[in-house]
């Protein structure tokens, strides 16, 4: 039997994402490779829908360059979206669809973005915010590559026609905001190429030290990325693997996994904007998946619905967990479920972090599965640990994970302390991890870095402080996490007035306008002073 090889097995990553993706699958034109509620994109379609989008962004005023703030669930327009981009030379910043619109605005300052796409059902509650700006909109909806009646059903649904988005925006609809359809008429744009070293993405992240950056992504590091991962798994023809692609497009693991190592090397991706249990594990089935990514808390919940049993399901190849510690019980549980429906599909635990596009280490059926571990590193991702003099560690003394490799960083978008260090020539990032090695084998021990993970989003402690103590009356204030029921949530302690009965409210409003609901503390207590160390910080360990 011949081994089948990827078109993109040859490492040349020297272009941009948009010709990387072409290169794998220019050759398959009926291949399909989007799918979103019973409809299937393929290839040829794909692309054009890439370059007609990127001929309207040029014809708004996109220019190479320009940012682009992208505002967007999992959608075939978001992907589309995400790629049509990168093909005018722009740079794609990402940010979670539920964001307040105040920090949408506050993130487009600091990026210099005056171009916004983003889903059409949630542009009403940002609007009164973005009316008096002079940021052009394009809203994109899930019924956008849909057509005649079924698409207005679809925006009726989710309350998005062009009559209403009308009525809420005014005159101004048909200036700067525009709901794009794929018959808007516009001229072609060519193609230019691009060097592997063009900045081409700003995702947004605590950064390794607990405070929010926007990490600088270049088209050579998203495309090692995409070989890395792809080497992880057997592979196969073209048209022969199905990801289920649930992680977001505003997170480094959606884009990284889901999205760019899997679309350029012929795997279909179905898109579904939010996580649902059940419809999670309906989808399985129906549309025959045989790759799936996730938190363990996502495996955990599919695991808890019972659905998954029966030969619907005996199509899976592999699982892949991120975002946090795999529990050793959950991944036995998985692993004797897939086995029950006679699916060869195992749970595999992996490690990255933003900096590196999510994906640095892994186990896989290629380099073996060693329970515990967080696996060896990925094609062109070197991993060592560093001790407390900044020194590559011995085997099994515990340290600081460092990495290197195509797949990282140069630098943050704004100016943080320094978190490389060259050891022998190398230019290792440090991750703010703590962990050891045994041979190649890397494993996980925790955070050096203040920062929770509730249900796979990194919260940074930091931030949520930084924020609570802007609000008058709040002395200082201190996060620490809370375990309850296997589940992590945020406790916000403030120095303040315990008779200001109207504090925690105003810091719970402040925090809910400028953050996810993920970094919304679920308990506020306030004290007359936190205890505090020797030096005067904060005594968090006292804190319970």
């Amino acid at each position: 039997m011949t081994k089948w090889t990827y078109k993109n097995d040859t490492p040349d990553f020297d272009c941009s994402l948009y010709r990387y993706l072409v290169r794998g699958i220019e050759d398959t034109p009926h291949l399909k490779v989007l799918s979103f509620m019973g409809k299937h994109m393929r290839s040829q379609e794909f692309l054009s829908a890439i370059r007609h989008m990127a001929a309207y962004l040029r014809s708004v005023g996109v220019q190479e360059g320009d940012v682009v703030t992208l505002v967007m669930p999992n959608l075939p327009s978001a992907v589309v979206a995400f790629y049509a981009i990168n093909y005018t030379g722009a740079i794609i910043s990402v940010l979670h669809p539920l964001t307040p619109a105040a920090a949408i605005l506050e993130n487009m300052r600091t990026t210099g973005s005056r171009h916004l796409v983003c889903f059409d059902k949630l542009y009403p509650y940002q609007h009164p915010l973005l009316k008096d700006t002079d940021i052009h909109v394009t809203l994109l909806g899930a019924g956008t590559y849909y057509r005649g009646l079924l698409r207005w059903v679809i925006d009726s649904y989710n309350g998005c026609t062009t009559g209403r988005l009308r009525r809420i925006c005014g005159k101004e609809c048909a200036k700067r905001v525009v709901h794009y359809y794929p018959s808007t008429a516009v001229a072609p744009l060519a193609e230019r190429a691009q060097s592997g070293e063009r900045t081409v993405l700003y995702l947004h992240s605590g950064g390794t030290t607990g405070t929010p950056k926007s990490i600088i992504v270049t088209n050579r590091m998203l495309n090692s990325v995409s070989l890395g991962i792809i080497g992880l798994t057997h592979p196969l023809p073209p048209g022969s693997d199905t990801m289920l692609m649930v992680l977001p497009i505003f997170h480094g693991f959606g884009i990284g996994v889901c999205m760019h190592a899997t679309l350029p090397h012929g795997i279909r991706v179905v898109t579904e904007p939010s996580f649902r249990p059940h419809h999670m594990a309906h989808i399985i089935r129906r549309e025959k998946v045989t790759l799936l990514a996730g938190v363990p808390t996502m495996f955990e919940k599919l695991l808890a619905t019972k659905r998954i049993a029966g030969r619907g399901y005996s199509q899976l190849r592999n699982a892949y967990c991120g975002g946090d510690i795999l529990d050793q019980a959950l991944k036995q549980r998985f692993d004797e479920t897939m086995q029950s429906v006679g699916s060869p599909c195992r749970l595999y635990q992996g490690y990255g972090l933003a900096e590196c596009v999510a994906v640095c280490s892994a186990n896989s059926p290629l380099v073996g599965d060693i329970s515990g571990s967080i696996g060896r590193p990925i094609r062109g991702v070197q991993m060592c640990i560093l001790d407390e003099n900044g020194q590559p560690a011995a085997e099994g003394v515990r340290g600081e994970i460092a990495i290197a490799g195509d797949t990282v960083m140069q630098s943050y978008l704004q100016p943080a302390e320094e978190v490389f260090a060259v050891v022998d020539g190398v230019r290792w990032l440090k991750t703010g991890d703590c962990g050891y090695r045994k041979g190649d084998v890397f494993y996980y021990v925790g955070r050096f870095k203040r920062m929770s993970i509730i249900a796979g989003v990194n919260v940074y402690h930091q931030e949520v402080e930084k924020l609570a103590s802007e609000v008058e009356g709040v002395v200082a204030a201190a996060v620490t996490e809370r375990w309850h029921k296997g589940k992590c949530h945020l406790v916000l302690w403030l120095e303040a007035d315990p008779e200001d009965a109207s504090l925690k409210g105003r810091v719970l409003a402040h925090l809910s306008s400028l953050l996810t609901r993920y970094a919304i503390p679920r308990e506020v207590k306030i004290e007359t002073q936190l205890p505090r160390t020797a030096v005067g910080k904060i005594d968090y360990r006292s804190l319970s």
